[in-house]
């Protein structure tokens, strides 16, 4: 049986600024390009970012109100 890892180290990881260097390097940046390119071009009213870990997408999806869910508190 698989386990799920701990929130604690979730926790910790996400304890960080960036921790995955999303920010920095550029394979991330295309890939991010990429996804928000597929989006529709129109406006959007709300939107839902689950498993959003540190919002690296979430805080350049379009919408007025936009939410990101993640297990992680930060």
């Amino acid at each position: 049986m698989t386990q799920l890892q701990p929130l604690s180290e979730l926790e910790e990881f996400y304890s960080v600024p960036d921790p995955w260097s999303y920010r920095h390097h550029p394979d991330d940046a295309r890939r991010r390009n990429e996804l928000m390119s597929l989006l529709p071009s129109r406006p959007f009213a709300r939107t839902l970012d689950i498993g959003c870990g540190d919002g690296f997408i979430t805080f350049d999806l379009p919408g007025d109100q936009v939410v990101g869910v993640d297990v992680s508190k930060q």
